[in-house]
């Protein structure tokens, strides 16, 4: 049976509010930003390498490997720049000790920052 206009209008616009789109370069977006415990420094990282908790490297759940990124605290203007080398199962993105201590106190936790692909 062939949609009628109506229906092809309401399956289109439930097809373009369902899809995840990734920021373009340049585009800011908010996200919530952990610390990697030190307990899995040395491990290795989905994209070749160790992990470094002294090194300013992320890994993220919605960017490639090697993609830097523009970090900043909207609270206190602090900003970093970190690179890409692993994959987050669990936050948004998961920062090694060293960058998130630029950023917030470790006994934090946690940070909104706001996110620019560069």
């Amino acid at each position: 049976m062939p949609l009628n206009r109506r229906h092809f209008i309401a399956a289109l616009a439930t097809a373009i509010t369902t899809i995840s789109v990734q920021p373009p370069v340049g585009a800011n977006a908010r996200m919530v930003a952990t610390y990697v415990h030190r307990s899995l420094a040395g491990g290795s990282t989905a994209c070749g390498g160790t992990w470094d908790n002294e090194s300013m490297i992320v890994a993220s759940r919605s960017h490639r490997c090697g993609t830097r990124l523009r970090l900043t605290n909207p609270a206190n203007g602090a900003n970093i720049v970190v690179v890409v080398r692993d994959h987050s199962p669990n936050s948004q993105l998961d920062l090694t000790r060293a960058a998130f201590r630029h950023l917030a106190p470790i006994s934090q936790g946690r940070v909104t920052v706001n996110v620019q692909v560069l």
